[in-house]
C-alpha cells in the first residue's frame, strides 16, 4: 500500500529549455533591417563607429574612452566581421586592430541575447602576455555596459592568486564543486 502511494507521488522529470529573450528592441525583423543596411554601407565613407549600427552599451563604451572615429583598419574590418564573416588583418601597430576584434564579439554578444551564465563564448588564444592583457583591458572597458563575464587566464600565477580570481566564478566538473 505504501509503496503504490509513494508510486504515484512520483512525478516524471520535466526538461526545461532555456529560451532567448527578444527584448522589443531587438525583433528578428529589426535583424534582418539591421544586416541589410550593413550590406549596403560603404566602409570608406563610415566616419563614426554609430555608422555601423553598433548597440548602444557598445557606443556608450567607445565614447567614454573617446574611441570616436574608427581607424582606416576598423573601417575594412568591422563590416565584413559584423556579418559574420572571416576576416584576417595584417597592419601595424597602434592601427586599432584589437578595437576591431573586439567590437564584433561584443555585437555578437549583445545581438544573442548572451549574459554571463550562459557559458564561454569566446576562447581568444595570444602569443604573448602583452597582448593578452591588451586584449582584456579593451574588451572590460568597451564592453562595461554589456552583460558578460571576463577572465583572463594566463600561466605564471601563484595558486593563490587563482583563488582570488575563482571566487568569482563558481567552477564545476562530475560532480566537484571548487
Amino acid at each position: 500500500m505504501l509503496y503504490e502511494k509513494m508510486k504515484k507521488k512520483q512525478r516524471q522529470p520535466k526538461v526545461w529549455q532555456k529560451k532567448k529573450k527578444i527584448p522589443a528592441s531587438e525583433t528578428q525583423t529589426d535583424s534582418v533591417n539591421r544586416k541589410s543596411a550593413l550590406i549596403q554601407l560603404n566602409e570608406e565613407s563610415v566616419e563614426k563607429f554609430s555608422q555601423f549600427l553598433l548597440s548602444a552599451a557598445t557606443l556608450k563604451g567607445l565614447k567614454q574612452y573617446s574611441f570616436l572615429k574608427p581607424t582606416l583598419v576598423q573601417r575594412l574590418s568591422l563590416k565584413p566581421a559584423l556579418l559574420g564573416k572571416d576576416v584576417i588583418v595584417e597592419a601595424k601597430t597602434g592601427s586599432g586592430k584589437t578595437l576591431a576584434f573586439v567590437i564584433p564579439v561584443l555585437e555578437y554578444i549583445y545581438h544573442e541575447k548572451i549574459t554571463q551564465f550562459d557559458g564561454p563564448v569566446a576562447v581568444i588564444l595570444t602569443p604573448t602576455r602583452e597582448l593578452a592583457r591588451q586584449i582584456y583591458d579593451v574588451f572590460r572597458r568597451v564592453g562595461r555596459f554589456h552583460n558578460f563575464t571576463i577572465l583572463n587566464i594566463m600561466g605564471g600565477k601563484t595558486r593563490v592568486s587563482w583563488l582570488v580570481v575563482f571566487n568569482n566564478f563558481p567552477l564545476s566538473a562530475a560532480g566537484h564543486y571548487f
